[in-house]
């Protein structure tokens, strides 16, 4: 489930802050599945640093138009 059995667990405020985002942007990537390796702990999400680096290194923008 988790890369390493050491991955470090944040919580959705801990998310955002990491990601500069907000706490309902966080929730919106929950629902959305981004977190594949997110945990709900009662009410609490747990989201592992590897997904938020993912995340966080991922490409932005529209790709590049393949050319004719």
């Amino acid at each position: 489930m988790l890369e390493s059995k050491r991955d470090t667990l944040f919580s959705t405020i801990e998310s955002a802050t990491y990601l500069g985002v907000t706490t309902g942007r966080i929730r919106q990537m929950l629902v959305g599945e981004r977190f594949p390796n997110a945990v709900k702990i009662g009410r609490d999400w747990l989201i592992p640093v590897s997904d938020l680096n993912a995340v966080k290194n991922r490409k932005t923008g529209r790709p590049p138009k393949e050319s004719r």
